[in-house]
């Protein structure tokens, strides 16, 4: 039976060293919304990609696998992926983690290291919880966890004003309130994040947020090639016209799925099918925000 993960955390807090408390807490000019959105030379809005870190690639098909293919969230994974993020204009990642991921104390060092060098680049990292089977959460006890444990205190994390901002996945049940400095998001809810038509791209009441698939089909395990795709990936024409199509919303905050989420076909890392093809039609649109 799977254990509450609310009561799981709550415990790890109480019997977890408080380290790395108030480390990291200057400015480090990586702009808000608000701010992006009031720089004349900045015209696009700020533009995120959902980033999945403990991926594994090994077992993918060899025809759809990421350039170079990778084990483990390792330093110079985040050194080339944030180096890349940064060439293509993109302003930082939704990091696709899980509450036994922020638990493990590994994994929340290799989450600090992506921190420390996401500021180099000026990349900014929005936290989006997420679980593979309906759970519930309570909100002060992971907001305090995240606090106690160096994390929330970060410069490069997202915040909007003075507030970090978490987000959290469809199937998530948040109960509690939030701690002073921060605000939770769940998406579905605050954020409309479900794969969409390129005619009816949804902008989010809270925010001015767009979130945008490259393509998407259904895991299965049926053998590759995929037949059926729910938004197409040939050519990558949907993600050209939902990007075409969010110029005319004026969003301030623009999420693309994602960065390499490979199993549900939606990627712009540099791949075997398609090489760098998504990222040059990101490229070419927003040349168009100027």
């Amino acid at each position: 039976m799977r254990k509450n993960h609310s009561t799981f955390l709550a415990i790890f807090l109480t019997t977890s060293l408080i380290v790395g408390y108030g480390r990291n807490t200057s400015a480090s000019g990586i702009p808000t919304p608000e701010a992006w959105a009031k720089n004349a030379g900045n015209p696009q809005p700020l533009l995120l990609v959902e980033y999945f870190p403990f991926h594994e690639t090994n077992e993918m098909p060899v025809e759809y696998r990421p350039l170079p293919t990778y084990s483990g969230w390792t330093k110079e994974r985040m050194e080339r992926d944030l180096q890349r993020l940064q060439e293509n204009r993109l302003n930082g990642a939704v990091l696709r983690l899980s509450p036994q991921d922020i638990a493990d104390s590994f994994k929340r060092a290799r989450l600090k290291e992506f921190l420390d060098i996401s500021l180099k680049h000026d990349c900014t990292a929005l936290l989006c919880l997420t679980a593979e089977h309906p759970m519930q959460l309570d909100l002060g006890n992971t907001e305090r966890f995240l606090k106690y444990q160096g994390i929330a205190d970060h410069a490069a994390l997202y915040r909007k004003g003075q507030n970090v901002i978490l987000a959290f996945a469809e199937g998530i049940q948040l109960t509690g309130r939030d701690e002073a400095g921060f605000e939770h998001r769940l998406l579905g809810r605050d954020w409309t994040a479900l794969p969409c038509s390129s005619e009816s791209l949804n902008l989010s009441a809270k925010d001015d947020l767009i979130w945008i698939y490259t393509s998407f089909h259904k895991p299965s395990k049926a053998s590759w090639p995929i037949q059926e795709w729910m938004l197409p990936r040939s050519g990558f024409k949907h993600f050209r016209k939902t990007l075409e199509k969010a110029r005319e919303s004026s969003p301030k905050i623009i999420v693309i799925s994602s960065w390499n989420d490979f199993y549900n076909g939606s990627a712009l890392e540099k791949n075997t099918l398609d090489g760098e093809k998504g990222l040059e039609i990101l490229r070419k649109q927003l040349e168009k925000w100027k």
